[in-house]
């Protein structure tokens, strides 16, 4: 079978989340002797790669960039530029791949992907890994399944938002921020209709139910693809890691109530932050404090994994209805408990035996880390005991189920 897989960005570039899924999906797939060939525009690597025999081809684009850690974000991608641009080149590279089907693994590429299929007229599936396409800041998605209306989005929304995310409040930033919400706000329904009318999958029955509880039809439940190298460091040390976004939505500002308290009932214990945002302010403050507090930033993902490896736990206490949660996974696949929020879409599956669910509230979360520390070798050794299971349903069945669909959708 031959696939295109239509990214907006790729490897070298902002090695996040949805493109390690992208790659792992895509190695999975030409090893079972599949075509796969990855679209995405060129930021500044090479124009054409083969990487573990899947083809890259990135198209010419406008936006160079030498910093191979940063992309632009979604004020970028959804300006009728990149979407007219990225058409364009679309049409010409599909039209010459020939693929069978046409898999969108990133949401910014639908509407290109959608105008330049206008005249290729192949079947498309998309994979959407967050809720961008209902709410652009997803605050009400914390409370409800449905996403708020108009006099919602400014009286709660974007207050909560504002409040919490802009520091440097003033009339200008105000201003900045209200015309930003419009176009949040248009971008959004934007791409929410041009993503009804194609078969969407996506990471989790709790994504699944808030899709359809906004409108979509056709939804599918396919976890994201992962590869499993090993059960992790054999010697662990006394570690706490958070990896993720330093955001309220992430749970950062629990992890940060709790920080003088867990640390005093565990003073032998070192908890690490990896990643960055404007918590991190906050953050450097405590730091100066608790000696037992690191800050790494941003850093590549192999040192992730392996920080994770050696860790004894790993948060990842999100407040919002994470779609998936890519890190518990990756610390689980590492033989390392996890700590993640009630609503996280890996709960019902995995985490109830590898791991504690915790409230959105600081005492909660304690409680579940001093739970995971009191027990942390029987934690691991049922992560030990349910490996080949934990690797076969996120490994081998994730490529089972998409090539289900793709001959589904194919016919």
């Amino acid at each position: 079978m031959k696939i295109a897989f239509v990214i907006e960005y790729f490897f070298p570039f902002d090695k996040g989340g949805s493109q390690w899924s992208t790659y792992y999906l895509a190695k999975q797939l030409v090893e079972k002797g599949h075509d796969i060939t990855i679209l995405t525009p060129n930021f500044g690597s090479k124009e054409f790669e083969i990487v573990h025999g899947i083809k890259i081809l990135r198209y010419p684009f406008y936006k160079k960039t030498k910093n191979f850690e940063y992309v632009p974000g979604h004020f970028f991608f959804t300006n009728p530029l990149f979407m007219i641009w990225s058409a364009f080149f679309l049409f010409f590279y599909i039209k010459k791949e020939k693929p069978q089907i046409i898999h969108i693994q990133g949401k910014y590429s639908i509407p290109p992907v959608w105008f330049a299929n206008l005249f290729l007229g192949l079947p498309i599936i998309t994979t959407i890994r967050d809720y961008l396409v209902i709410c652009n800041y997803g605050i009400c998605l914390m409370k409800k399944s449905k996403s708020c209306s108009l006099i919602e989005y400014y009286t709660s929304d974007f207050k909560s938002y504002y409040e919490q995310y802009v520091l440097n409040r003033n009339v200008v930033s105000y201003l900045i921020n209200i015309l930003m919400s419009i176009w949040g706000r248009i971008s959004t329904k934007l791409l929410k209709s041009f993503s009804k009318g194609l078969r969407v999958i996506v990471l989790s029955e709790i994504q699944k139910e808030i899709f359809l509880e906004n409108g979509f039809k056709k939804v599918d439940v396919i976890y994201n693809s992962f590869e499993f190298s090993n059960k992790g460091a054999s010697k662990k040390e006394n570690i706490i890691t958070y990896a993720g976004r330093l955001t309220p939505g992430k749970g950062v500002n629990l992890i940060l109530d709790t920080i003088p308290y867990l640390l005093k009932l565990h003073p032998a214990f070192t908890l690490i932050f990896a990643g960055d945002g404007f918590l991190r302010k906050k953050l450097v403050t405590l730091s100066r404090k608790y000696k037992q507090i690191k800050i790494l930033g941003n850093i590549a993902h192999g040192e992730l994994i392996r920080l994770m490896a050696k860790s004894k736990i790993v948060l990842s206490p999100s407040i919002w209805p994470e779609p998936f949660g890519r890190i518990a996974l990756e610390a689980i696949a590492n033989n390392t408990p996890v700590v993640i929020g009630i609503r996280s879409g890996l709960l019902q599956e995995i985490v109830p035996r590898f791991g504690v669910a915790c409230e959105p509230n600081s005492q909660s979360l304690l409680s579940s880390i001093n739970k995971i520390i009191s027990k942390n070798d029987q934690y691991r050794k049922q992560i030990g005991k349910d490996y080949s299971k934990i690797k076969k349903k996120f490994g081998i069945e994730v490529t089972e189920k998409y090539l289900q669909v793709y001959k589904e959708t194919l016919g």
